[in-house]
């Protein structure tokens, strides 16, 4: 009987330690940084805005063109306005706003303020062509 208990004392250590491996990889996975582009800021706060990959780059989606109607109804678009309008984080604004800025549809005149480049109509117009629309 001594034995029986034992074995049963050693298994369940040997479990515990396991699960207690196996939760230390995973938190210590979430903690790396993934693709992060270095310390971006926007007012003080720091926002690490991740690397945009080919597909992001070349693909709109229905919220890029929700950003790009708010600024070619007045030419330019302040990011806080755009935070509290669409009521998203400002990380994700901000991420939108960079992904348009790489595709040469809207420049920063600022950390703070986005202006449209061109007439953002003619080019909405040319992007439905050019890029797939998800």
């Amino acid at each position: 009987m001594h034995l029986v208990i034992e074995i049963v004392v050693t298994l369940f250590l040997l479990l515990t330690i396991s699960w207690i491996i196996v939760a230390v990889a995973i938190l210590r996975g979430r903690e790396r940084p993934r693709n992060v582009a270095g310390g971006t800021t926007y007012r003080g706060e720091a926002n690490n805005i991740p690397s945009l990959d080919e597909h992001t780059l070349t693909t709109i989606t229905k919220q890029d063109l929700q950003v790009l109607r708010r600024i070619a109804e007045k030419g330019y678009a302040d990011l806080s306005e755009l935070e509290a309008s669409f009521g998203e984080a400002r990380s994700e604004i901000a991420k939108r706003l960079k992904k348009l800025e790489k595709m040469g549809i809207i420049a920063s005149k600022n950390e703070d303020l986005y202006i449209a480049v061109d007439d953002v109509w003619k080019l909405l117009e040319k992007m439905r062509e050019k890029y797939p629309y998800s």
